[in-house]
């Protein structure tokens, strides 16, 4: 079976199943999940896949709110209960400056206080947003049912953050010539071909499933721990989902590379402004040589 939580506990009762029934039957697993939640495995098939086209994303809304005065992108990534794919892609583009995710709740003032402290060092702003975040909100904190895995239906928080974002450029008459892009890449990163790293990674999940099944192991899933491939049950797979270490390294990569309620505004915009002066020293000095040869 090749899926993520909900298809390895099917996996799991199929497995049952054969076994009370005396059945010569293998079953066995691969992780195939965008959402790189299922325990005790480092990688899932999909995870790469997906982060590089949120990548995409990002770097789109990157383009159309660098080219507003105080603009702001909107990224609404997937990940209901796992903010994987947001923060590695906020990693991995380099270009996001707030990343929210379900693991990490903030309040609505929180949010506003981070985009006023990016606006304090910066005319435009990204923001990457997980699906799963900010259902507490008042905007998201309804009973909206299950849909038809049984999951628990979600609100819309890239509308939300979008409408917030857009209520608080109002607000101010300095941000009139302002802009909010809202990009939602859900469903086109989960329909895209999968990279060729993924392609080879799934090759290999699969055919040392079939090996393991024919050696006559059952009940398992093939999963990549750290640089190795190994056989985990079932089970312990799915006993708790796999989230993002708020203490771990990715968190701590994101919150080096966006806004933090802790950062020195004035150091900020001291460092925005040597950048700056540094640049255009070098453009003098070019200039100044381009000049000695005419």
């Amino acid at each position: 079976t090749a899926g993520g939580d909900g298809t390895k506990k099917g996996s799991l009762a199929i497995e049952k199943e054969c076994r009370k029934r005396g059945l010569d039957v293998a079953v066995m697993g691969i992780p195939k999940t965008i959402d790189n939640d299922l325990s005790f495995s480092h990688r899932t098939f999909g995870y790469e896949t997906a982060v590089e086209e949120a990548v995409r994303a990002i770097r789109a809304a990157h383009a159309e709110a660098s080219s507003h005065e105080y603009g702001i992108g909107v990224v609404k990534l997937m990940g209901r209960e796992s903010g994987s794919i947001a923060a590695q892609a906020t990693v991995s583009s380099a270009q996001a400056n707030i990343c929210l995710i379900p693991e990490m709740p903030i309040t609505k003032s929180t949010f506003i206080q981070l985009l006023r402290r990016r606006f304090a060092a910066s005319k435009y702003c990204v923001i990457v947003v997980a699906e799963g975040f900010g259902q507490n909100w008042d905007e998201c904190n309804g009973d909206l049912g299950k849909d038809a895995s049984g999951n628990k239906k979600l609100a819309d928080v890239g509308v939300v953050i979008k409408q917030t974002c857009e209520k608080y450029l109002k607000s101010d008459p300095k941000y009139k010539l302002s802009t909010v892009k809202y990009i939602d890449p859900s469903y086109m990163i989960r329909a895209c071909p999968p990279s060729a790293s993924d392609a080879s990674f799934c090759t290999n999940l699969s055919t040392l499933a079939v090996h393991e099944a024919m050696a006559g192991n059952t009940g398992c899933v093939i999963t990549q721990w750290y640089n190795n491939f190994v056989l985990v049950p079932i089970k312990l797979a799915v006993s708790l989902r796999n989230i993002v270490s708020t203490n771990g390294a990715l968190w701590r990569q994101v919150r080096e590379i966006t806004v933090d309620t802790d950062i020195d505004l004035q150091k900020v915009a001291k460092q925005e402004l040597l950048r700056e002066l540094e640049a255009l020293t070098e453009r003098r000095e070019r200039l100044i040589q381009r000049m000695s040869k005419i």
